[in-house]
């Protein structure tokens, strides 16, 4: 499994798991720390397999630069 994405939002998270998903790509949304320093804050990673990895990669750039505006901090609704 790869990461993907972290996130400190568990609800941006699912939102990216759900984009995958319509794509095709199954993915998880887990709190693994990959051995970061504990700061207090959790990091949501949105995993997937690593032979979907580059695709998965496509898709969520794809998406963002369509939709994400540099101004707007928060992620629209997918």
């Amino acid at each position: 499994m790869k990461r993907l994405y972290a996130t400190e939002s568990v609800d941006e998270a699912q939102r990216i798991q759900d984009l995958l998903r319509r794509s095709g790509i199954e993915s998880s949304v887990d709190t693994k720390s990959g051995g970061a320093v504990v700061t207090g804050a959790v990091v949501f990673g949105v995993y997937v397999e690593d032979k979907d990895a580059p695709e998965a990669a496509g898709i969520l750039a794809d998406w963002i630069e369509k939709h994400l505006d540099p101004e707007e901090p928060d992620w629209p609704s997918v």
